[in-house]
Parts: C-alpha cells; sequence; structure tokens
C-alpha cells in the first residue's frame, strides 16, 4: 500500500513540474485609469510576462474597478456596466500579437469579486516572447473614466 502512495505521489508531483513549466508568467497591475476615447495605452505591470506556448489564449483578470456616469453618484457594484474596456496583447517590439481584442463591456464578477475573461491569439503569439498589454475605453462607453487593478497571463 505504501508502495502505490508513493508511487502516485510522484506521478502527481511530476505532473505538477511539468504544468508548471508550461503555464506563462502572470503580470500584476494596480490603479490604470482610462479616459473615454484617449487611444490605446500600455499596462503598467510588474513584470513583462512572457508565453511559453505558441498560440493559445490570454486571459485578463479585473480584481478592482470603479467608474463614474457623468451626472449620477459614485456607485460601487458589481458589473463593469455599458464600458468598452477593451485590452489587446503586443510583442516587446510593438506587434499586435493577436486581431481579437478583449472586451470587458457588461461582464460580471464572480463569487471572489473578480472578473476574468480570455481571448485566443489565433496564430500569431509565439513562445518564449515577451509582451505588453494595451488598454482602452472606447469612445462608446458609457463613462469617462475608468479605474482598474488586475493581472494578466499571456
Amino acid at each position: 500500500m505504501k508502495k502505490r502512495i508513493v508511487a502516485l505521489l510522484s506521478v502527481i508531483l511530476i505532473l505538477s513540474f511539468s504544468v508548471s513549466m508550461v503555464s506563462a508568467e502572470t503580470g500584476y497591475f494596480s490603479s490604470q485609469k482610462r479616459v473615454r476615447g484617449a487611444g490605446s495605452t500600455y499596462v503598467i505591470c510588474n513584470v513583462n510576462p512572457s508565453k511559453s506556448t505558441d498560440g493559445g489564449s490570454y486571459y485578463v483578470t479585473l480584481t478592482s474597478f470603479s467608474y463614474q456616469i457623468q451626472g449620477v453618484p459614485l456607485v460601487f457594484n458589481n458589473v463593469v456596466g455599458a464600458n468598452d474596456l477593451v485590452f489587446r496583447p503586443y510583442t516587446t517590439a510593438g506587434n499586435e500579437a493577436t486581431s481579437y481584442p478583449l472586451n470587458f463591456k457588461y461582464a460580471s464578477t464572480d463569487s471572489n469579486g473578480e472578473i476574468r475573461k480570455n481571448m485566443s491569439y489565433g496564430n500569431n503569439a509565439q513562445k518564449n516572447h515577451r509582451y505588453q498589454l494595451k488598454c482602452s475605453l472606447g469612445a462608446s462607453s458609457a463613462t469617462s473614466e475608468f479605474v482598474f487593478s488586475g493581472r494578466w497571463t499571456p
């Protein structure tokens, strides 16, 4: 019985090590502010994450956000609302890593109070390259400013 448990634990350790080797770094960002229609700017992360596989998907998680609709008192809720908060990764050379932007419009939070979305790269993203994340608040957004914090995994 002990041999089976040891063998099972060995397999679990090997698999968990393998999974950790293929997962990408995660970048964290806080207090990012976007103004409606002002164009895209890079999200300032604590790391410049890299991908460990070709293709695949990228993930963005909003851990906090706030906004105010003009003329309406500030209300904290768990829905992004009618705001086109759009993210798109770029290579450090400034090339689009995907033609598919990730839009948080009308997204709502999970039980942890976070919003997580993912989007496919298509065939543009390559492993072992570092990426930057651009973000904009679309001109059609309901609010003039949007402030958010979160993380992303390329």
